[in-house]
């Protein structure tokens, strides 16, 4: 079986380890840290925030845990690049799903190339606001989604890093994102030169006249198919698709 290069940062290759900010850092400093000595860079696109000294520790963790944990403390998540060793930090939304409708996908693709399709239904609160709060550093901030009352509230989230402003904000969005009533869309089309191969995090837009819409690619699987014409290269999109 083939494993990501990534593993090289995960248990049982990399040993865990404990570390606490002796200084105040920002997130993106601290996850370099974690990273010193393995050869692997970080490619940060998520917001990024001081911590205070002490605020922020790893317990026994390897350096994949430590920079999952920091990234994952405003709402993002850590991709692998696909031939280097790179940990990109994303925002699980890049854009919020009430907004898709309006912004520039990145993909588009006809309906009319869909080989294959499915719906796969989640019907999640309906939250509108939620408290964040730091823990010994920061505050505690009321995140309200745009346009709402406010009344439906999330879960209290509390993480000893969120010590900024900004960064209750980003987890904030991250919990108003995932919301409401959703559908996980798996699609399958060809891989071919005008298309190519289409990146998790990517915003797609299947057109399809009046019932086109817009979605988040959360994962991509590629399959090659022999067949008496040569290769076909396939691949299974799974779409994040919002009902708003």
């Amino acid at each position: 079986d083939a494993v990501s290069l990534s593993a090289e940062l995960a248990a049982p290759y990399a040993a865990p380890r404990s570390r606490v900010n002796a200084a105040t850092l920002t997130a993106q400093q601290l996850a370099e840290e974690e990273l010193d000595g393995t050869g692997w860079s970080l490619d940060w696109q998520i917001v990024d925030w001081s911590i205070p000294a002490g605020a922020y520790s790893s317990q026994q963790m390897t350096p994949m845990q430590a920079v999952q944990r920091i990234v994952e403390a405003v709402g993002g998540y850590v991709q692998t690049h696909p031939t280097a060793r790179i940990l990109r930090a994303l925002p699980r939304y890049p854009a919020l799903p009430w907004n898709w409708p309006s912004i520039s996908p990145d993909v588009q693709i006809a309906m009319a190339a869909v080989q294959s399709l499915g719906t796969d239904w989640a019907r999640k609160p309906p939250y509108d606001a939620g408290y964040v709060s730091g823990q010994g550093h920061g505050g505690n901030a009321l995140v309200i989604r745009d346009g709402a009352a406010g009344t439906v509230l999330a879960p209290m989230v509390v993480d000893s890093i969120i010590s900024e402003p900004a960064a209750n904000r980003a987890r904030g969005e991250a919990i108003l994102a995932d919301t409401g009533v959703q559908s996980v869309e798996p699609i399958g089309v060809a891989m071919d030169s005008a298309l190519g191969a289409i990146d998790p995090g990517a915003l797609v837009r299947i057109v399809d006249g009046n019932n086109s819409w817009t979605g988040l690619c959360r994962a991509n699987n590629i399959d090659i198919a022999a067949s008496d014409d040569g290769l076909t290269i396939w691949q299974t999109l799974t779409i994040e698709r919002h009902y708003t």
